[in-house]
């Protein structure tokens, strides 16, 4: 039997439904600079560069990374970024906001990555598992 590994599996929001709700909750304009944190395959990324001035998606996958940028063709104002969020050095300058749609396993450690290592303007991630009711942070400094 082939089992999947907690620690690796990915659970991603298609919904177009579910993605403008989550959306329109948030405070996002042209002018905003935002770092998204995963990725994923591109569904909250392709609705963050039609509301945003610029997006930087980070992913670790590099297959994921491959799905976003064939989905955001026709946008020049975003760039995907290879890396773990974990090891990812934020600006500390240009002000910029963080959205993410996280996983649940490393949601602690990421909520401290962004708290005492970025100067983001507010945040807004959503922890998701499969197996575990959704938690959603935002944070404002």
């Amino acid at each position: 039997m082939n089992k999947v590994n907690i620690k690796d599996s990915q659970n991603f929001i298609t919904s177009k439904y579910h993605i403008e709700k989550i959306m329109n909750c948030i405070s996002l304009d042209e002018k905003d600079n935002i770092f998204e944190i995963g990725a994923g395959k591109g569904h909250f990324t392709a609705e963050l560069v039609k509301r945003c001035n610029f997006v930087t998606a980070i992913e670790i996958d590099s297959k994921l990374c491959e799905v976003t940028r064939n989905k955001l063709l026709n946008y020049p104002n975003y760039q995907i970024v290879n890396d773990d969020i974990l090891k990812f050095t934020f600006p500390s300058h240009n002000p910029y906001k963080i959205f993410g749609s996280i996983p649940y396993n490393i949601s602690t450690n990421i909520i401290r990555k962004i708290v005492f290592e970025s100067s983001a303007l507010s945040s807004f991630v959503k922890a998701r598992s499969a197996a575990r009711s959704s938690n959603v942070f935002s944070v404002s400094k």
